[in-house]
């Protein structure tokens, strides 16, 4: 069953979801793509590394995917997102500090110890986490779409994790 057999056509009674929303959205969305961009900088500039970090990247890049599918039916109409879920302040500062490391990281050289430090700080900022603690109203596909992002998310930190305590 997909989503859209579920849910009206959009406009046709679905109540307006606060702008803020997806405000939020996009600027996670966002968030998670600037994420990729740090893991990238660090698989080209760490050889003996470049693996680990490529496979972070590509998984983050995935999660950015997730948020434009969700933004995308949300958008029309397919999916209510409750009340205003996220903390735009949060997100703006977060986004903010990771352009920031983005950018040092791709200008100066620095030991990989402190790459994982980086990463480290800005894993516990993923966008998927506020996804995954918001409230939204939607079908079975959308709760296994949920289930696959949060078993995705998991493996994401475990393998983090898992690395970062070998340095």
């Amino acid at each position: 069953m997909k989503i859209e057999d579920n849910y009206p056509p959009p406009g046709a009674g679905v109540e307006k979801m606060p702008e803020q929303n997806i405000t939020a959205l996009k600027m996670l969305w966002e968030h998670e793509k600037e994420l990729a961009k740090l893991y990238y900088v660090f698989s080209e500039r760490y050889e003996e590394f470049r693996g680990f970090w490529k496979a972070r990247g590509d998984e983050v890049r995935a999660f950015a995917d997730s948020i434009q599918w969700l933004i995308d039916k949300i958008s029309a109409g397919l999916l209510i997102l409750n009340d205003n879920q996220f903390k735009i302040i949060e997100i703006k500062y977060s986004l903010k500090k990771l352009k920031g490391q983005v950018a040092y990281c791709a200008k100066y050289e620095m030991p990989p110890s402190f790459a994982f430090s980086f990463a480290n700080e800005a894993i516990m900022n993923m966008a998927v986490k506020h996804i995954l603690e918001a409230n939204v109203t939607g079908t079975d596909e959308f709760k296994n779409w949920v289930d696959n992002l949060q078993k995705k998310a998991q493996s994401h930190v475990d393998s983090f994790k898992a690395e970062f305590k070998k340095r």
